[in-house]
């Protein structure tokens, strides 16, 4: 049996098209308050413009996909290209770090890190009587 060129390209097509289809419903199961407010096509866009990021990023397993957008989903859909977390493309573009799960990794490492920082900060405020 022959594959031509253009049915790999279809089929890697309708997998990805499959896969953006589990993602929405992955997001809207597991973060449906961040997703909230967003139609599927409206999120099916979101999800296709990440991943184009994340393979730019050469993130190309199912595991750190899922993973990038995870982060996409938590701390804004270009998380990875704000200005107030230049940080976040420096690491996945670390080129000493060889590979992009453990550049990935490093990441969500940092946004934990400053998730807990920002919540004890809140406690921290509450406790002291100023703004929460």
């Amino acid at each position: 049996m022959i594959v031509r060129g253009e049915q790999l390209t279809a089929l890697g097509s309708a997998r990805e098209t499959q896969f953006t289809s589990e993602m929405v419903t992955h997001l809207r199961s597991h973060f449906p308050r961040e997703v909230d407010g967003l139609g599927d096509g409206e999120l099916r866009i979101h999800i296709e413009e990440s991943l184009t990021r994340a393979r730019g990023y050469g993130l190309t397993s199912t595991q750190d996909t899922i993973r990038f957008l995870n982060l996409c989903a938590s701390f804004g859909w270009h998380f990875d290209q704000e200005p107030s977390r230049p940080w976040v493309g420096e690491y996945l573009h670390d080129a000493e770090i060889a590979l992009p799960s453990e550049r990935l990794s490093r990441v969500s490492r940092r946004c934990l890190r400053d998730l807990k920082t920002e919540s004890n900060n809140r406690k921290a405020r509450a406790a002291l009587g100023g703004a929460a």
